[in-house]
């Protein structure tokens, strides 16, 4: 949004900054009532991992019964293993975390990601738009991902780092950066591909020695014994809490698990559709369009994605909402923004399956804004010989 002087930037700085304030005030009056979820769960997991780290247990840290040993002392009531699925290299990080007590390291983690996330907010505002601030605070994955112990808000810092860095031309630091969300490396599946259909070898580089590095230094934290135990542990099919309720999950498998579809034709089926509409994106891409296309096929396409995952996303809305002069783009990355859309994983199925719908459209809305770039050009092309 322009301003016309700098008396009204002021003021409508003060709006934005009062609607932020609004939502984050409602985000934090319905978190405080699944905090016990995040005590039993989200969180659980990611304190026995910082647990296993801070004692130096690097070669147990993956192992199901060292990691049900700890979570049995932090919460009892459970009967199943709420396993930690992060590499080792991420454990180290979360260590310090074990220097607290459990409940006091869980708010001073929820704390710790609400102030990120505000300050993601603002930088948003500066980046693009005022108006960025409240799409921001209206986004439900970050605020949810809050609530139940989950770091996707730092997933959301290292696309936004990435994003800023390549504006700026330094894109081997934005691939080493984008590197860092190989914590969540599932989450990350599609950037490579992107980057290779986007001739970014640059960035490419920098994605490729920074992930090797932090798998190397994974394999040295946990010896090559707990790098095949950490192999086996993502493999095992009897872990109920691995993978829960996948019908609420906002990929692209989903889909068909609520349209009573769901299996292994239907799933390669929705990938290769994925891919595709990537591939259209993707393909010698300007930045604008490259970053939300691979963030948006790096959420449909893996087999384990909910939707506190989608907080990584949040620069991709900005970027297409203030970026791109495709209407669909930002039609989808406005529904995207706003809260309902989220609410529909409340209902039966096949309600759950709108919020990947919406998120497979807004791929295809920049495959159909990619695919006509060519065309706009030679059109400007001829009436510029003519």
């Amino acid at each position: 949004m322009s301003t016309a002087n700098n008396s009204q930037t002021a003021r409508l700085g003060a709006t934005h900054i009062g609607i932020a304030l609004v939502f984050a005030l409602f985000w934090a009056g319905l978190g405080s009532l699944v905090v016990d979820i995040a005590a039993e769960h989200d969180f659980l997991n990611i304190y026995t991992g910082a647990t296993l780290a801070g004692e130096g247990r690097f070669a147990e840290l993956h192992d199901p019964a060292a990691q049900l040993a700890v979570e049995r002392t932090l919460a009892p009531e459970n009967t199943e293993l709420v396993p930690f699925p992060r590499p080792s290299f991420y454990a180290a990080l979360l260590a310090p975390l074990s220097w607290l007590p459990f409940r006091t390291a869980m708010y001073a983690w929820m704390g710790l990601h609400a102030t990120l996330l505000v300050v993601l907010w603002f930088w948003g505002g500066r980046a693009f738009a005022p108006d960025a601030v409240i799409l921001g605070a209206m986004f439900l994955p970050a605020a949810l991902g809050i609530a139940h112990g989950q770091d996707g808000v730092f997933m959301m810092a290292v696309v936004a780092g990435a994003w800023s860095l390549a504006r700026k031309g330094r894109e081997e630091a934005a691939g080493a950066v984008l590197a860092l969300g190989l914590a969540k490396f599932h989450l990350m599946l599609c950037i490579p591909l992107a980057l290779v259909l986007g001739r970014r070898w640059i960035m490419l580089r920098g994605f490729a020695l920074c992930g090797a590095g932090l798998a190397l230094l994974s394999v040295a934290l946990g010896g090559w014994s707990g790098a095949v135990q950490y192999v086996k542990l993502l493999q095992m099919k009897d872990l109920a809490r691995l993978s829960p309720s996948p019908e609420l999950m906002v990929n692209a498998h989903s889909i068909g698990i609520n349209l009573g579809l769901g299996g292994a034709w239907f799933s390669a089926g929705a990938v290769c559709l994925v891919l595709a509409l990537l591939g259209v994106a993707a393909w010698r891409a300007p930045l604008a369009t490259l970053f939300p296309a691979m963030l948006a096929a790096s959420l449909l396409a893996p087999p384990h994605v909910y939707a506190y995952d989608m907080a990584l996303l949040l620069p991709a809305i900005w970027i297409s909402c203030f970026e791109s002069s495709s209407r669909w783009v930002k039609i989808t990355a406005g529904v995207l923004a706003s809260p309902p859309i989220y609410l529909a994983a409340l209902g039966d199925a096949p309600w759950p399956m709108l919020t990947p719908l919406f998120l497979l459209g807004f791929l295809a809305a920049h495959a159909a804004e990619r695919a006509s770039q060519p065309a706009r050009a030679a059109a400007r092309e001829t009436v510029a010989a003519a």
